[in-house]
């Protein structure tokens, strides 16, 4: 019988291997590896994705068949890939609003800011 190692090819985690590799070097990671996975796939996202899109975008998607991608299913994880995707895009100017959604979503001061300072980090590379 044949077996199949699932840790390596396409089911292998984008960004659970830098993550080990972080972890080695010392620096501990306040994200699961799930967490990490969720950042790592909203680096392919725009800040267009989180707001639903105007009349005139909607029909605009209809017509040329563009695919918006769709929100997390549990609510946690579509805060921290929302707060992913505004760090990246807008640095420091991120708004105190969506900040504190982070927070009210179950995450700390210390995953906020580390996300901040890390979210082009080579850690998430796909």
């Amino acid at each position: 019988m044949a077996y199949r190692a699932f840790d390596e090819g396409l089911f292998a985690p984008t960004a659970f291997a830098p993550a080990k590799a972080a972890q080695a070097a010392g620096e501990q990671l306040p994200f699961s590896a799930l967490e990490l996975r969720v950042i790592a796939l909203s680096k392919s996202e725009g800040p267009s994705s989180l707001e639903p899109p105007s009349r005139l975008g909607a029909f605009l998607e209809t017509l040329f068949a563009i695919k918006r991608p769709n929100p997390l299913a549990d609510p946690r994880l579509e805060a921290l890939r929302r707060f992913a995707i505004l760090a990246r895009s807008v640095g420091d100017r991120l708004a105190d609003a969506e900040v504190n959604a982070f927070l009210r979503a179950g995450f700390d001061r210390v995953q906020a800011a580390w996300l901040r300072r890390n979210v082009h980090a080579q850690i998430f590379a796909r």
